[in-house]
């Protein structure tokens, strides 16, 4: 008899667990915070708050014919910018600290599903320098974007989907006010201020020489050929790369390391390779000394304001800062000039006792 029972027992626990893995399994999949298996049900919002865990979803699922790509620089772009001035629906895939290649890996996951009409392209000057290898691999949510359904039970079984990430997307759907343009936006959370970007930053007791142009040659070459193979494969396709500024404290930090002239040179050799393809559109936004000076537009020394994420869009759609074959050069030029006034005077002001070049 007390076999009996234990059997009994046992057999209801089993089948009441695997009722409740099912309801949870059910709920997950009906909701689906990460867009990992449909775009949302309606009248459900897109609550874009977990950036790596729902990119690829949201490239697989939405509905979409442009793309914005970028790193942390990007995020605090609004869609509907975009949407509004070049007539797309356009979606965010960002990686914080992403490299070129990770993006890539995004714009590749995109074309798969979808015919893109405009790609924008928030292209930091220093990523032409990195790695070009994947990212992706070991990080914890790689069961989202690997493509393997047998390694989903780490997100149909999850507690915290279950229990925070769903109320979290019915909150903001049907109780908070919510922008979904805004996806992945960080901005609200920060202070931009002189103070903030020269509290993070100390400027190096010496100025090095320059350093050799072609230093990081082979990974410039294979940044380069990532992009210029996908503009070339797709010539139904505009490109918009853009190189959004940094701050005048960052640049003296490449200035204090003798990389200045490198990274000019990167550019340089970047827009050579892709202004020969009709499809491309280079803007130099790191050449604007007005964005460069103004410290209290940033947290830190590369972080800035969504102003000014909103005035690059404006100035694409007029045209400004586009780079072409005649002015690469000029920009090159314009903006060692002002980053050697920086570094050698105006520095000064925010930094008494900085090292300068005495002349």
């Amino acid at each position: 008899m007390k076999i009996s029972m234990e059997k009994k027992f046992i057999k209801r626990f089993t089948i009441c667990s695997l009722v409740m893995a099912l309801v949870c399994i059910g709920i997950v999949v009906l909701f689906d915070p990460f867009f990992h298996y449909h775009d949302a049900v309606k009248p459900l919002k897109h609550v874009l708050e977990e950036r790596d865990y729902q990119v690829a979803g949201t490239l697989d699922h939405f509905d979409y014919n442009a793309v914005i790509l970028g790193n942390s620089v990007a995020e605090n772009d609004n869609n509907a910018w975009y949407d509004e001035a070049f007539d797309v629906t356009a979606i965010k895939a960002v990686k914080a600290a992403g490299s070129n290649s990770d993006l890539m890996f995004y714009l590749d996951r995109a074309y798969e599903t979808h015919e893109l009409d405009k790609v924008f392209y928030n292209i930091k000057i220093d990523m032409l320098k990195y790695d070009t290898n994947d990212n992706f691999a070991g990080q914890d949510y790689y069961y989202l974007i690997n493509n393997n359904p047998f390694d989903d039970a780490e997100y149909l079984l999850n507690k915290d989907v279950l229990l925070k990430k769903i109320p979290i997307m019915l909150a903001y759907s049907f109780v908070l006010d919510y922008d979904e343009g805004e996806s992945y936006s960080w901005y609200r959370t920060k202070e931009y201020s002189v103070n903030a970007v020269t509290s993070r930053y100390e400027p190096l007791e010496y100025i090095n020489e320059a350093r050799p142009l072609d230093e990081n040659q082979d990974f410039l070459d294979a940044n380069i050929k990532l992009i210029v193979d996908r503009v070339s494969a797709h010539p139904e396709t505009e490109f918009y790369i853009f190189i959004p500024p940094s701050s005048a404290v960052w640049w003296d930090n490449e200035y204090r390391e003798g990389r200045v002239e490198q990274n000019l040179y990167q550019y340089e050799q970047f827009c050579d390779s892709l202004l020969d393809y009709d499809n491309v559109h280079i803007f130099a936004f790191f050449a604007d000394e007005s964005m460069t000076y103004d410290l209290s537009a940033y947290m830190d020394s590369v972080h800035f304001k969504p102003d000014f994420n909103k005035y690059m869009v404006d100035c694409m759609v007029n045209g400004d800062y586009l780079v072409t074959k005649e002015n690469v050069k000029d920009y090159s030029q314009m903006t060692y000039e002002f980053i050697y006034k920086f570094s050698n005077e105006l520095i000064l002001e925010y930094y008494p006792n900085a090292v300068v070049n005495a002349e």
